[in-house]
């Protein structure tokens, strides 16, 4: 028989047996090309349209940074209490075992 445990708690969870999966993606955030509210300026605009337009149509999508991937199985009850605080943050009503 084929079974899972839960990365949280560890309980085994059988095959067929209700279980998620929880995919995790951390990366760093890019803020040197945020966009301000000059950049929405009609000149601008203009000047991106024809930047966009000189670009060959096969140019491959540029390759964002490598980031971290995580796959988690979480049993029911995990799996609620994650959707509950995914953050994990404390407070006076939360669960200790979680966080």
């Amino acid at each position: 028989m084929i079974q899972c445990l839960c990365d949280h708690c560890g309980k085994q969870m059988s095959r067929g047996e209700a279980r998620y999966e929880m995919r995790v993606e951390v990366r760093l955030a890019d803020t040197s090309h945020a966009l301000r509210e000059d950049d929405f300026t009609p000149r601008n605009l203009s000047a991106v349209t024809r930047l966009l337009g000189s670009l060959p149509g096969d140019e491959p999508a540029p390759v964002e940074p490598p980031g971290h991937h995580a796959v988690f199985d979480l049993c029911p009850s995990c799996c609620r209490r994650w959707r509950r605080n995914p953050m994990g943050v404390r407070s006076a009503s939360a669960d200790p075992r979680w966080g």
